[in-house]
């Protein structure tokens, strides 16, 4: 599935570079800010546990998923280095391949970005934090939150108008709102493509 769907992602991305008039002998202009929507596809594994005992193995894998969603930041640029923050939000929807009526619903990330201006492209890793909710069938829901880490690239097609990926990884965690004995982990993954506007 990954192998799918980073081809996904440099089939987008990539053809952009070429076609990205103008910018390929200086640096871009990415300081400032910047809003865009984005599509995600989505997928990882999760484990529970019950009063502080082990956690269950094998780990339990959720369906790829699709989502959409959006994203806010703003971009410091001092010379070819580049520094921002940024909000985002995916619709994403990811189901227990196990057990259909579990799920996540959707995830709101706040990134740090750190990242390089090389021409046209803008090379950057991500590390903030993430806060999604978990329904389980069974055990009531579960309000999962934790670090989040990765890696992007953006590209200029024009002074103002930029497409990129992002790759993006969640661990979260969290005990159970209405069954405070089960504790619920997982790790997932998110493959964005990302088009967006810069002000």
């Amino acid at each position: 599935m990954k192998t799918k769907l980073f081809a996904i992602i440099t089939c987008f991305v990539f053809p952009s570079i070429v076609i990205a008039d103008g910018h390929t002998n200086s640096s871009a202009n990415w300081a400032g800010f910047y809003a865009g929507g984005l599509v995600s596809l989505d997928g990882g594994t999760y484990t529970s546990s019950l009063n502080g005992g082990p956690p269950q193995d094998p780990a339990l894998a959720f369906d790829a998923a699709t989502g959409f969603g959006g994203f806010f930041g703003y971009n410091i640029q001092n010379g070819s280095m580049v520094y921002g923050g940024e909000l985002a939000f995916t619709s994403s929807q990811q189901v227990s391949t196990n057990f259909p009526g579990s799920s996540f619903t959707g995830s709101l990330d706040a990134k740090l970005r750190v990242g390089q201006s090389t021409g046209s492209a803008l090379i950057y890793g991500v590390l903030g934090y993430s806060f999604n909710e978990f329904v389980s069938g069974g055990n009531g829901n579960f309000a999962t939150q934790g670090l989040a880490f990765g890696a992007g690239v953006d590209v200029m097609v024009t002074d103002r108008i930029f497409v990129g990926g992002e790759f993006l990884i969640r661990n979260l965690a969290a005990d159970g709102t209405e069954f405070p004995q089960w504790r619920l982990e997982a790790n997932t993954q998110s493959l964005q493509i990302r088009a967006g506007i810069k002000f």
